[in-house]
C-alpha cells in the first residue's frame, strides 16, 4: 500500500509528539534519550528509505550530505551519525504545509500532549532534582521541558488562544531563564515589523549559520570573562531557583561557559584526534588536566550550546549540520513565526536544547502550525 503525503505526516507528528511529551524518558532513563531517539529515527527513517524506493528522487545535495554521513559513520564506527539522515527526510516533510496544518487541526493529539505534561509535572514535583520546579515534560530535565512547553503552548495558541495562553503560563513554572527569555521573543516579535520590508530583509539576514558563527565568538568571549572572574573570586554560588534567576556570575553559568574554553583547547592541541569528534571520558580526562593547569574547577559539564555540543560530539560535521539545518529553516521562518525561530535559537546558544534529531521537527511543526494563528486574528 502506497502511503499518502497525509498519511506520512500524519505519522511523522504523532512519533514526534509521543517522543517529546507521552514517552516516559526521564522514569526510564534519566539524563538519556537513547530509547526515544531509537523509536523517532526508526520511524522516520523507514519512512524516507520507502519514499526514496517509490519515487527513486534524490537531490544532488540530498545524495552528498547523506553519503558523507554514511562515511564518517563507517569510519568513526558511530552509529549516532545515521541519526543526522532524518534532516534529509524533513526537507521534504516541509513542502507539506497544509498537511501538517490539517492533521494538526483535524486531531486532539495537543490536548493529549498536555494533559501528559500536566501529569508528568505531578509526578517530577518534589523529587529530589526538581529543584523547587513546578513545571515537566517527559524529559524530565527542565531545559528540555521548558523547550517543549514553549513549543506545545504555541501550537495551542493556534488551536484554542485560552488553552495556549495557559500552557505558555504554566511553562513559566520551570522557573528556567530560557523559558522566560523565548517568551519574550514570542510576545515582542509577534506583530513587530509585520509587513514591513525592512524586517523581511532582517528575518532573512538572521540565518541560523549566521546566528551560530557570531554567537560561537561571542560564547568565546564569555567563556574568557566567566573564568577571570573565577580568578578575580566574584563567582558566586546561588543559594535556591529565585536567585539562580537573577544571578549571572554564579558557579552554572561559569562551568557551562568554562566547558567552550576547555572545548577549543582540546581541538587545538588535539585537532586530528578529535576530527570527527571525542568520547566523553577523553573530554573529561583532558578537560581535567587543562583546568587543573589553569587553577581552575572542573565539573566535566559538557558544551551547553548545540554547535559546541555536536562539534565535541562529531567534530567537523557539526558545521555541515549546521548549514543544512539552516538552510531548512530559511525555508519556513517569516515574519509570523520569527519569535518562535528566535526564542528556539536562543535555547540552542545557551543550552544545546532543540534543533536536532526530534526536536528540530518539533521546532518546523511548531512554527507552521503557528502561522494559522494569524489567520484568526
Amino acid at each position: 500500500m502506497r502511503l499518502t503525503s497525509r498519511k506520512v505526516v500524519f505519522i511523522i507528528i504523532y512519533t514526534v509528539l509521543f517522543c517529546t511529551y507521552i514517552f516516559p524518558t526521564g522514569i526510564i532513563e534519566e539524563g538519556n534519550y537513547t530509547i526515544s531517539k531509537f523509536i523517532f529515527a526508526f520511524v522516520v527513517g523507514s519512512l524516507y528509505f520507502l519514499s526514496i524506493l517509490s519515487s527513486n528522487q534524490v537531490n544532488k545535495y540530498e545524495l552528498f550530505f547523506n553519503l558523507t554521513i554514511v562515511i564518517i559513520a563507517v569510519i568513526t564506527r558511530n552509529v549516532n551519525y545515521l541519526l543526522f539522515i532524518t534532516l534529509s527526510y524533513l526537507e521534504k516533510i516541509i513542502k507539506f504545509k497544509r498537511e501538517i496544518i490539517d492533521n494538526l487541526n483535524r486531531s486532539n493529539i495537543l490536548y493529549i500532549c498536555l494533559f501528559f505534561t500536566i501529569v508528568y509535572s505531578l509526578c517530577f514535583i518534589g523529587s529530589d532534582d526538581s529543584r523547587g520546579r513546578l513545571a515537566f515534560t517527559a524529559i524530565k530535565e527542565i531545559n528540555q521541558s521548558g523547550l517543549a512547553i514553549f513549543c506545545l503552548g504555541c501550537m495551542l495558541l493556534t488551536k484554542n488562544r485560552v488553552v495556549g495562553i495557559f500552557t505558555l503560563l504554566f511553562g513559566c513554572l520551570t522557573f528556567s531563564r530560557s523559558y522566560f527569555l523565548a517568551l519574550l521573543c514570542l510576545i515582542v516579535l509577534r506583530n513587530f515589523g509585520k509587513g514591513k520590508k525592512s524586517f523581511n530583509k532582517v528575518i532573512g539576514f538572521l540565518t541560523y549559520t549566521k546566528i551560530t558563527f557570531v554567537s560561537s565568538i561571542l560564547l568565546i568571549f564569555l567563556g574568557i570573562f566567566y573564568i577571570n572572574q573565577y580568578k578575580l573570586g566574584n563567582i558566586v554560588l546561588s543559594s535556591n531557583t529565585t536567585n539562580r534567576l537573577v544571578s549571572f556570575l554564579d558557579y552554572s553559568n561559569f562551568f557551562r561557559f568554562q566547558a567552550i574554553i576547555i572545548l577549543i583547547m582540546i581541538l587545538r592541541d588535539n585537532f586530528f584526534d578529535v576530527l570527527f569528534g571525542m568520547s566523553n571520558d577523553f573530554y573529561l580526562e583532558i578537560g581535567s588536566k587543562m583546568s587543573s593547569g589553569m587553577g581552575l574547577p572542573f565539573r566535566g559539564t559538557p558544551p551547553h550550546n548545540l554547535f559546541f555540543s555536536h562539534l565535541k560530539i562529531y567534530g567537523i560535521f557539526s558545521i555541515i549540520e549546521t548549514i543544512y539545518i539552516s538552510r531548512i529553516l530559511s525555508k519556513i521562518v517569516n515574519y509570523r513565526n520569527f519569535g518562535i525561530y528566535i526564542g528556539i535559537v536562543l535555547y540552542s546558544i545557551f543550552l544545546g536544547a532543540g534543533l536536532y534529531t526530534y526536536w528540530l521537527y518539533l521546532t518546523v511543526f511548531t512554527m507552521i502550525y503557528y502561522e494559522e494563528s494569524f489567520n484568526f486574528n
